[in-house]
């Protein structure tokens, strides 16, 4: 008697089977492959800003900053060289991911149908001069 996964099932050893389970991986993809969008102005310009500022910049929006989000850099600060660790940091934050996201949702007067697409929320990456400091002072 064959069990399941035994050396004698011929369902697995089926040779049409595997022909057609090869085709299956093996036929090519006529879709196109997606490609990240690029922004090389504003790279540009965050690279500017940085290298104005001595080349270590704090991140943060005009609301918020990613305090959160230092986890998932090197050093684990929240010290930025280059518009790839700003970008990094502002996606991994909770509170900018708030603030874009829903930003008004814990107010007494919040109501989902006063923000539209014709009335937007104004943002503002805002850079600092990067400072150590020391967090046990």
């Amino acid at each position: 008697m064959a069990m399941d996964g035994d050396d004698d099932d011929e369902d697995i050893r089926d040779d049409e089977l595997m022909k057609n389970y090869e085709a299956d991986w093996s036929t090519t993809c006529s879709t196109k492959t997606a490609q990240a969008p690029a922004f090389e102005e504003f790279d540009e310009t965050v690279n500017t800003a940085i290298a104005t500022l001595g080349g270590k910049v704090f991140p943060k929006l005009n609301w918020s900053s990613p305090k959160d989000a230092n986890w998932i850099s090197f050093d684990r600060t929240l010290m930025c060289t280059c518009p790839s660790e700003v970008y990094l940091l502002l996606k991994s934050s909770e509170f900018i991911a708030h603030d874009l996201d829903q930003p008004f949702i814990h107010c007494g007067d919040y109501n989902s149908d006063d923000i539209t697409v014709s009335s937007p929320v104004s943002y503002d990456l805002v850079l600092r001069r990067w400072q150590s400091l020391d967090p046990s002072t």
